[in-house]
């Protein structure tokens, strides 16, 4: 069960990533359209529909960040039911708290999410990153996080 929710949660997270990749699209076409001095009404009519494409991708993307942050919580508060382990929940809780200091000055931006992070294998530290910044409806750093995370890469 466990594995499927992970499964599910890197399909949100790799669609997600899509989306954003066809908004960046969709803005250079709106640059490049809006470069042009008098717009005919073919112009204008892609403009707009390239807009509107781009709200309803930025909606998707905010139901789709919602369901990760539902399922990672999901497994946070329940995931024990699906290990084998019996100590797996007094790790996490222990885990958790060593996790503290880095995840204080990973928000402040003393240290930078990147595959050198100590943390940056703790799956629930990652989890518990991007709700932090879903609540702050930072949706740009969520989408760079799930990038650094996917990719492994510094950005």
């Amino acid at each position: 069960m466990q594995n499927l929710i992970g499964k599910i949660l890197k399909l949100l997270k790799d669609k997600v990533s899509h989306n954003n990749s066809e908004i960046q699209y969709n803005q250079d076409e709106i640059r490049r359209i809006l470069a042009v001095e008098k717009l005919p009404g073919k112009e204008k009519d892609e403009l707009n529909d390239r807009n509107l494409i781009n709200e309803e991708l930025f909606i998707e993307n905010e139901d789709f960040l919602h369901m990760q942050l539902q399922l990672s919580e999901f497994l946070e508060k329940h995931g024990h039911l699906f290990s084998s382990e019996e100590n797996d929940e007094i790790l996490q809780d222990e885990e958790a708290e060593a996790a503290l200091p880095y995840f204080t000055k990973t928000i402040e931006g003393e240290l930078n999410y990147e595959p050198g992070h100590p943390q940056f294998s703790n799956i629930r530290f990652f989890n518990k990153l991007l709700k932090y910044y879903q609540e702050k409806e930072n949706y740009e750093m969520c989408d760079h996080l799930v990038k650094i995370k996917r990719t492994g890469n510094k950005f």
